[in-house]
């Protein structure tokens, strides 16, 4: 989201000669420092900081705010990336959802694969091979919406990619039952 100077000057208008506590500004700076070095979202930091407060109906924007506002504005942005990822992506999150809410999480990549085939077989989606499904977990794990972890199987047995998610599962849920052609399967969730 890109945030106009005059969006947020009219948002922090609008929170009035309510104060900021001391170590909003600088705190809303070092998070955004640390995260992009951007000062844009060092201000969506601030301005949504004022909406929770003013939510609140707090008399000041306190670190709380700030630390809120910043797993919300994260909240949105995984939310964002989960909606726009591709079908079969969306369909191999959801055998890790499953295995997660299963109680089988971390599971490899084998088990994982079994019900991505199950899940294209109930939507009438293409199945990819194995190598493909794991590239797809792969992905997701380097888009921070799964926790991929490499172990071993024992001596001489090899190494095997474990999978959980990294998110809320009600977030997953809620995103990828968007998808009309995937509502079907995350309908068995809710």
């Amino acid at each position: 989201m890109t945030l106009l100077p005059q969006e947020s000057v009219t948002t922090l208008d609008e929170f009035g000669t309510r104060p900021l506590s001391g170590d909003v500004i600088p705190l809303c700076a070092a998070l955004a420092g640390q995260d992009t070095g951007d000062a844009r979202q060092a201000i969506h930091l601030l301005s949504t900081a004022c909406d929770l407060a003013l939510d609140d109906g707090s008399d000041i924007v306190t670190e709380s705010h700030v630390r809120e506002a910043r797993e919300e504005i994260q909240e949105e942005t995984i939310g964002k990336g989960i909606r726009g990822e591709t079908i079969q992506r969306k369909i191999a999150l959801l055998t890790v959802l499953e295995s997660e809410l299963s109680g089988d999480a971390p599971e490899g990549t084998t088990q994982l694969y079994r019900r991505y085939k199950r899940f294209t077989k109930q939507i009438g989606a293409d199945t990819y091979q194995q190598g493909t499904f794991r590239e797809k977990l792969n992905d997701l794990a380097h888009g921070n919406i799964l926790e991929g972890d490499r172990r071993g199987r024992g001596r001489g047995r090899g190494m095997t990619n474990m999978y959980s998610l990294s998110v809320d599962p009600d977030l997953v849920i809620d995103k990828v039952g968007d998808d009309n052609r995937l509502s079907q399967i995350t309908e068995q969730f809710e």
